[in-house]
């Protein structure tokens, strides 16, 4: 690391390598910034999936549980 950090001093004074290292340096900025808007939107994204899902699954167990005791309750009305 501390080799990188040495090159980096010593390139940008460079009179060819300076300017590349210097947008290298603002186009890793820019890149670790779409990733994490990425990130937070990939989140936010996956949350609003799960709960959708999960509202169908507890909307599926709440019919079948009323369809159960519909059945109970006609066939206890014939007996």
């Amino acid at each position: 690391m501390a080799f990188v950090l040495a090159f980096t001093q010593v390139g940008i004074a460079s009179k060819y390598f300076g300017p590349i290292i210097l947008s290298i340096n603002h186009m890793m900025k820019d890149v670790l910034l779409f990733l994490m808007t990425f990130a937070v939107i990939m989140l936010a994204f996956a949350c609003g999936v799960s709960y959708i899902f999960n509202m169908a699954v507890g909307e599926f167990t709440t019919l079948k549980i009323r369809n159960v005791s519909k059945t109970t309750f006609e066939n206890e009305r014939h007996l």
